[in-house]
C-alpha cells in the first residue's frame, strides 16, 4: 500500500539569468511531425526537523492509472526544438554537485569545430509566452522528454532532476527498500512522500497546490539532499530533463513569441527569444561551461 503526504504549499519562484544561444531555422514539409527525431526512452536545502513541517497535513490522491498516449501534433504547430550540450572538459565531481554529461552526436554541435563538446543531462527547458497568441496552448502537441517522475531504481534513488507539470507527480520505487522523500524550499518541508519497495507501476500524488518553482528533494532518514524538482508554472510549458546518450528536446507550441529558457540546478541559466512559426521548427541549442557552474 502507496503511504502518500501532503502539506501546505509555498510560493516560489525560480531564477533565470539570460545568456546568447545559437538559433536557426527549419522548415517543415508536408505531413512532417512538428520535431526532430524521436522521443529518448531512457531514463536518467537542507530544512530544520519535524518542528518546521506545516501542521495541517491531508491524504493525497493516488492513482495507477497512466496518462493516454499523446496524439500527433496539428500542421498549424510550430516547434522548438535542439540539444543541451557542454563545452570543454568533463566537469569534476562535488559533494551536493552533479553535472552528468553523455555522448552527442557531431551533426547536433553548433559550437566551433576544434571545441570539446558533450550533451548535457538533467536540463528543463521551458517556453513563456510572450505575445497573446503564444498563450494559446497548441492543440493535440507532441513535446518531449515530458519526464518521468521521482523515481528510484538500481542506478540511481531519486533521479537529480525531476520535472513536475499538470496535476500530478509520478512515483515509481523498483527497489527492495521502501524509500521516503522530502520537497524542501525556504528552509520548510512542503511535501513528504513515502513509497513502498517494488512499486514498478507509478504512483500518483496530487501537487496542483504545489506552487510553482525550484524545490530541492532530501532523503527524509538522513536530511542529505539528494535532487531537486522543477515545478513549471501555468503559463509555462516546460519538458526535460534531457538525458541519455543524445540529450535532445523538442517543444511543440501555437505560433507566437516566446522566452526560453533553459534550466540546470548547478549552472546559470540560459535565456533565448525566439518567434514561432506555423510548419516551422526553430533551433535552439543552449551551451554550458565551466563559466556557468553556480558558486
Amino acid at each position: 500500500m502507496t503511504s502518500l503526504r501532503i502539506v501546505v504549499m509555498l510560493t516560489l519562484g525560480s531564477a533565470c539569468g539570460p545568456r546568447p544561444v545559437v538559433g536557426g531555422e527549419v522548415r517543415l514539409e508536408d505531413g512532417a511531425r512538428s520535431g526532430v527525431g524521436s522521443p529518448q526512452t531512457e531514463a536518467g536545502v537542507d530544512a530544520p526537523a519535524d518542528a518546521n513541517v506545516d501542521a495541517d497535513v491531508v491524504l493525497a490522491r493516488t492513482s495507477s492509472e497512466a496518462p493516454p498516449p499523446l496524439p500527433e501534433p496539428p500542421a498549424s504547430n510550430g516547434a522548438v526544438s535542439g540539444t543541451s550540450f557542454w563545452q570543454g572538459a568533463k566537469p569534476e565531481e562535488r559533494p551536493g554537485r552533479r553535472i552528468g554529461i553523455a555522448e552527442a552526436r557531431a551533426s547536433d554541435w553548433v559550437g566551433p569545430r576544434r571545441a570539446e563538446f558533450w550533451g548535457l543531462e538533467d536540463v528543463i527547458v521551458v517556453a513563456v509566452p510572450v505575445t497573446e497568441t503564444g498563450k494559446q496552448r497548441a492543440r493535440n502537441a507532441r513535446s518531449w522528454p515530458d519526464g518521468d517522475g521521482l523515481r528510484c531504481d538500481h542506478r540511481v534513488c531519486p533521479n537529480y532532476v525531476t520535472l513536475a507539470s499538470g496535476d500530478r507527480l509520478a512515483l515509481t520505487n523498483s527497489t527492495a527498500s521502501p524509500v521516503e522523500w522530502e520537497l524542501v524550499r525556504d528552509g520548510r518541508v512542503v511535501l513528504r512522500v513515502a513509497i513502498d519497495a517494488r512499486r514498478f507501476a507509478p504512483a500518483y500524488v496530487d501537487i496542483d497546490g504545489l506552487a510553482a518553482g525550484v524545490y530541492g528533494v532530501r532523503e527524509s532518514a538522513s536530511g542529505e539532499q539528494v535532487g531537486w524538482v522543477y515545478r513549471s508554472a501555468t503559463d509555462e510549458l516546460a519538458v526535460g530533463p534531457t538525458r541519455g546518450s543524445l540529450c535532445r528536446f523538442s517543444l511543440s507550441l501555437s505560433p507566437g513569441t516566446y522566452r526560453l529558457v533553459a534550466w540546470h540546478p548547478d549552472l546559470e541559466s540560459q535565456e533565448h527569444l525566439v518567434e514561432v512559426k506555423p510548419r516551422r521548427i526553430q533551433r535552439f541549442n543552449p551551451v554550458f561551461s565551466e563559466a556557468q557552474i553556480r558558486p
